[in-house]
């Protein structure tokens, strides 16, 4: 028995020679007798003359496999905790597999199945407290979805009727595409690799590439000033203008980088990427969309990979410093994770075990001549992008990904625009599957193939979800039943298939992908890629490549009838079927149902009903599209920053940055002036100066100050070195942190989307910080009572009926026992007459009795902020709601 473990373990390592390709293995020495012995200890074997690249380290054999031949590597892969976990839970189910069957296929009551369900929930809970059991629950969740499909297949298909024969196979055919979507991205992401920069020891000749079309001229100086700002030598700078227009050759000549155009646009941006490449030299190629901004290590962290001649790709993180249209659409800002993280973060570490992590469009480095040995920029798809990495991989070169955020660039503003990247996208990895299928292209180990199928196959979710929006108001509206299955059946076998799944990707995206939000995502699209992927396949060369808008300004808020008339046709049959068809089904089987099961239907299928109106709602209320008049974007920021006005200076720290202002944070509430001057200061030498305006000054959610200001009269010098502040740092990027995903808590703000939507946003306009309090006062001579006060004005209550009083008046404070301030002039708005209210605005000379007042104000001991108090305690029970 073990000589034929060992002869069968022996077949597999061949076998994967010959089927993956520059995948690195560690073997203990306790595994040395598997290996024929010529490769274990001679290091060449008999009979040739190759050497072999086995070394051994601390007891380990280190060797690649590389399509039958063991070959030396020179890329180091991180350490990973989980390739033991992997091979022994691979081995374990070979030996294993037909005792995994029959529990597949083993008949059980529903009450038997609910006890076995609720037995692996439970247990993959546990394991979920301790990381390195991600295998076990990833098996876990395998065997309920199979145990499901199993039943699904074997009892609950209904041939009553026509109707229902297709409806039910439709769903079937749905859920099986959700399972195959399932497997292969737990595959995809088994494990993940986190590399760090490779060093530097050469600095090759790097081109960089900054393609445009439509981009407004700021967004485009945004990126030229970045790309100056790299910290390498051996470097030139490429803006590749397909819109020919004068004002970027300006721009351009003004910054003294190089310009180029062509005289058409044929195949978009390849077509000018390939333009570009037989006009230049360098050895490597990096390449930056319009509005992603490199920070100034990029080449640095980068460049180094390319010591190994194999390695062709080198793609960085990509991070978006505005929100998507669903954090800002839907007011979900610093409370979910951005859509794309989930693939930046997850996605592509997992790909990079595989050596199938592939080219993104930008924030890349690749190497010269492997573009031109595949003939350059693949020019047959819209995605040239992911097309050119599979020609890379089929050709035996290999990609690593660096999972920093060394880039950032503008995320899609509006749900528009989001709509016309993502089918851009589907249509693209359409093309490609129909003409370039990765399952049968030569040259790809079966890894590569499955990773890339997967990457091609998720953007054909929009039949899918919709066939699974459709399936429970067909019984409602039409009376077809699409399972044919008792309720507790139905929950028994759903239940560990959905639950343990979720646990399963909760773990896997970690907090890059909050739980029920890949729902929305997918259904606010779902129609336009549905139509666009199936029109691909059927011929790829429909369609042309759609530049993405960049640099969307919205004056009013308003709903996209356009992009969302799908969603709400499908939110008003949820609507319509469970208002009215679901009581007219009670109703019906009250009185005339003679099958008893005919209510569970009616409870399966109402339920189902519900939670889908629920996601439709959400994606309905993206195009809900919010005032968005910021010409430029703020990015979070901290640096040492200094106010000055007349003979005071005073030390702060700021907060934000954008291209025409900045927000800081004071050392407590004071006064100041319209008009001042800052000055900020970086670790990494870059320092700026200006004049800046105030614009509002106020408390924030954490007791602290805090004061915009706009930066005026910035000359050319100055604005790039805040360009440089906002964007070129190293550790720009590196801090940003995303909540932790809690499934309650992500349910609260899916099932609250309506009433964050319809909320109004109030303006900050607030000049100086109010303080709330009872404290005697008094105007034009009668004693009052001032509830609120700031260097603006104050709230105050009278005894007395408003309107014997005159419009200005003075005004008293005693802020403290026998302290008392003054303002000499001031005029008053009612705020509530019925209880004697009057809102006073100061009126004051100069800014020197405005200080002082708010010097005295702010001094004062023992103020009371009730409202504030209050909006803390909301924001603390906020903090522990699940």
């Amino acid at each position: 028995m073990g000589l034929c473990l060992k002869q069968t373990f022996r077949a597999m390592l061949l076998q994967l020679c010959h089927e993956t390709s520059a995948c690195s293995f560690e073997v203990s020495t306790l595994m040395r007798g598997f290996l024929p012995r010529p490769w274990g200890e001679g290091g060449r074997r008999s009979g040739e003359g190759q050497p072999t690249s086995i070394k051994t380290y601390k007891n380990r054999f280190a060797f690649n496999l590389t399509r039958g031949s063991l070959t030396s590597v020179s890329i180091q892969k991180p350490k990973s905790p989980f390739r033991q976990w992997i091979i022994g839970l691979a081995l374990l189910l070979i030996i294993a597999l037909p005792l995994v069957y029959s529990a597949i296929v083993v008949p059980l009551s529903p009450a038997e199945q609910a006890q076995v369900s609720l037995a692996m929930i439970g247990l993959a809970m546990l394991a979920s407290l301790a990381r390195v059991m991600r295998p076990l629950i990833i098996f876990l969740s395998c065997f309920a979805s199979m145990r499901y499909f199993y039943w699904r297949i074997s009892s609950t298909i209904n041939f009553d009727s026509e109707l229902d024969a297709v409806i039910s196979l439709l769903l079937l055919a749905a859920e099986i595409y959700g399972l195959l979507i399932l497997f292969l991205g737990y595959f995809q992401t088994i494990e993940v690799l986190k590399r760090t920069p490779a060093p530097l020891r050469s600095q090759p000749s790097v081109d960089v590439f900054i393609p445009t079309y439509n981009e407004p001229v700021d967004i485009v100086r945004r990126t030229v000033i970045g790309a100056l700002a790299l910290d390498y030598p051996s470097k030139k700078i490429l803006v590749l203008d397909d819109g020919r227009r004068p004002e970027i050759e300006s721009m351009s000549g003004n910054l003294g980088v190089s310009y180029a155009t062509r005289p058409n646009n044929s195949h978009a941006k390849a077509g000018n990427l390939n333009h570009a490449l037989a006009q230049t030299d360098g050895e490597l190629i990096a390449i930056f969309d319009a509005d992603h901004v490199p920070v100034r290590g990029f080449l640095q962290k980068t460049v180094g990979f390319f010591e190994d001649p194999k390695v062709a790709l080198v793609q960085a993180a990509q991070h978006f410093f505005n929100p998507d249209p669903y954090e800002r659409n839907l007011n979900l800002t610093e409370r979910i994770a951005p859509e794309q993280t989930f693939f930046y973060h997850v996605i592509q570490p997992g790909n990079d075990f595989w050596n199938s992590a592939f080219f993104c469009g930008s924030c890349a480095v690749l190497r010269r001549s492997a573009l031109q040995a595949i003939g350059g920029f693949k020019t047959r798809t819209v995605t040239e992008d992911a097309h050119t990495a599979l020609e890379l991989h089929s050709r035996g070169y290999l990609s690593v990904y660096l999972p920093l955020p060394l880039a950032a660039g503008l995320a899609t503003e509006t749900f528009a625009a989001h709509v016309k990247q993502r089918t851009r996208w589907a249509r693209g990895m359409a093309q490609i599957l129909r003409i370039d299928c990765p399952l049968f292209k030569k040259g790809l180990s079966f890894p590569q193939r499955l990773n890339y199928f997967n990457a091609m196959a998720h953007f054909f979710f929009g039949v899918p979800r919709l066939i699974m929006i459709l399936a429970p108001l067909t019984y409602l509206l039409l009376g077809a039943h699409p399972i044919k299955a008792d309720a507790l059946a139905v929950i028994a076998y759903i239940l560990p298939h959905i639950g343990l799944s979720t646990i399963a990707n909760s773990i896997i995206s970690k907090n890059f992908r909050h739980s029920f939000w890949a729902g929305v995502y997918e259904v606010s699209i779902a129609p336009f890629t549905a139509a666009v992927t199936f029109l691909a396949l059927l011929n790829p060369r429909l369609g042309k490549f759609n530049v993405t808008d960049k640099g969307t300004h919205l004056d009013q808020a308003h709903f996209d009838f356009h992009t969302s008339w799908v969603t709400l046709l499908l939110l008003s049959l949820s609507i319509l079927g469970l208002m009215v068809a679901f009581p007219l089904r009670l109703i019906i089987f009250r009185y005339r149902a003679t099958d008893p099961s005919e209510l569970d239907s009616i409870l399966i299928n109402s339920l189902w009903a519900l939670g889908n109106l629920t996601t439709l709602i959400a994606a309905a209320c993206v195009a809900f599209e919010q005032p968005q008049q910021r010409k430029f974007p703020r990015v979070k920021r901290n640096f040492p920053c200094e106010l000055r006005y007349d003979n005071n200076q005073f030390r702060c720290q700021t907060l934000e940055l954008s291209e025409n202002g900045i927000k800081v944070l004071l050392d407590g509430p004071r006064a100041i002036p319209r008009e001042c001057h800052v000055s900020i200061s970086s670790d990494f030498g870059v320092q700026l100066q200006a004049r800046a305006l105030k614009v509002h000054c106020d408390w924030n959610a954490s007791g602290q100050v805090e004061a915009a200001l706009a930066l005026v009269d910035l000359d050319v010098v100055t604005h790039q070195k805040l360009v440089q502040l906002m964007f070129s740092g190293d550790q720009s990027w590196m801090g940003e942190s995303y909540p932790k995903d809690r499934v309650l808590r992500s349910f609260w703000h899916l099932v609250t989307t309506f009433w964050r939507v319809t909320r109004p946003r109030v303006p900050l306009s607030r000049q100086t910080p109010r303080l709330h309090g009872a404290w005697r006062a008094w105007y034009q001579g009668w004693e009052c009572q001032c509830l609120s006060a700031n260097g603006s004005g104050a709230l105050i209550q009278l005894p007395v009926d408003t309107s014997r009083l005159g419009t200005q008046g003075s005004f008293c404070l005693e802020i403290e026992p026998e302290h008392f301030i003054y303002s000499n002039s001031c005029h008053f708005s009612p705020a509530d007459r019925s209880l004697g209210q009057l809102v006073l605005q100061f009126q004051w000379t100069d800014f020197s009795t405005l200080h002082a007042f708010c010097e005295k104000l702010y001094r004062g001991g023992g103020l009371l902020r009730p409202k504030l108090q209050r909006r803390f305690f909301w924001k603390w029970i906020s903090e522990l709601r699940p």
